[in-house]
């Protein structure tokens, strides 16, 4: 599920880059991430979908931001596929040299 938010830009925003106003109305949410919202199409002016974080607003435009749901900030744990039969052999993958013997 997302949630819209409708940022309309004052007046003395005017000139200012996108990204840059967003991240100052949308204060939860980091530039570069709000950088990536409006590259993949999440931000829209008037019915048409924003593309360019860079691009200079004006003052009465406004904008509205799809937010995508929050995810956990931590991943989730994952089961390991473990088999009795195979075991761990870590010795597959390393080789140990003795310096004392090589000469």
């Amino acid at each position: 599920m997302t949630t819209r938010e409708q940022i309309t830009i004052a007046a003395a925003e005017a000139g200012e880059r996108l990204d840059r106003i967003l991240a100052a109305h949308l204060a939860t949410i980091s530039r570069s991430r709000l950088k990536k919202l409006i590259e993949t199409g999440r931000v829209s002016l008037d019915g048409e979908t924003i593309n360019d974080p860079s691009m200079r607003v004006k003052g009465g435009q406004s904008f509205i931001v799809d937010l995508p749901e929050p995810v956990a900030d931590r991943p989730e744990p994952q089961a390991m596929a473990f088999s009795p039969s195979a075991g761990l052999r870590a010795e597959s993958t390393a080789t140990m040299i003795d310096s004392t013997t090589v000469k």
